[in-house]
């Protein structure tokens, strides 16, 4: 699971290509649940939209349906939630300003949503990629080289991005079937795995509850004794 001063430490970086990292990780954070790593390379400009709820507060989302393949091998669309949102915050972690920047600088030429940034560019130039699709390898170790580039305290994986969403959520006492809608997990038996721990704030509570239980039960058993004592 990613730390939270983990998070903040690599955004605050000033390594342009970890903004440019960070942009597309934030994709992987919305995207690993729902479309397998493999088709992430798959993604385009037009399978994502900036809506607007009907609270008024905008957020950027997945609006393209994944093909599945059945038992026959044929390609079927199959009903799926819509996923995750990544709302707008207005804070310097905004999810959906670095989506946006990230739009911005990308190369007009390719169609590839997750493009190889170029060796060397311009900060304030008008794009920050190159002409290609991003490389597999880049891709699968993204999080690696972010972790390293920005010294974090430790090396993370892609995958700790998808666990850090799903412990969070579970934490903050979201219902698994709802987790589900947002994972892509099928059950709420699969994202069990994620959450086989209790939290330090649960621990904490748990300790207490038993805590209190026992000095409940000393005192009836100190009174206990001090009414058999009288009589």
């Amino acid at each position: 699971m990613v730390t939270l001063r983990d998070s903040e430490i690599s955004y605050e970086a000033s390594n342009i290509h970890l903004t440019i990292g960070h942009s597309q990780a934030e994709l992987l954070n919305n995207q690993l649940g729902k479309v397998g790593q493999e088709n992430l390379r798959d993604l385009k400009v037009s399978d994502f939209d900036i809506l607007t709820d009907d609270s008024g507060e905008l957020y950027v989302s997945k609006v393209t349906s994944e093909l599945t393949t059945n038992l026959q091998g044929d390609q079927t669309e199959e009903f799926e939630p819509e996923g995750g949102r990544m709302y707008e915050t207005k804070t310097a972690m905004c999810p959906l300003a670095s989506f946006l920047k990230y739009l911005e600088k990308r190369n007009p030429n390719c169609s590839a949503l997750l493009q190889r940034s170029k060796d060397d560019f311009d900060e304030d130039g008008n794009s920050w990629f190159q002409n290609k699709l991003l490389g597999k390898n880049a891709l699968s170790d993204m999080m690696t080289s972010i972790s390293r580039a920005a010294s974090l305290s430790k090396v993370y994986s892609n995958h700790c991005i998808r666990a850090t969403c799903i412990t969070l959520l579970n934490e903050a006492g979201f219902e698994g079937r709802h987790i589900t809608t947002i994972s892509g997990h099928r059950s709420e038996e699969s994202i069990k795995s994620y959450c086989r721990d209790t939290t330090n704030k649960q621990k904490r509570e748990m300790s207490k509850f038993v805590s209190e239980f026992t000095t409940v039960t000393e005192t009836q058993s100190q009174n206990l004794t001090v009414e058999l004592t009288t009589v």
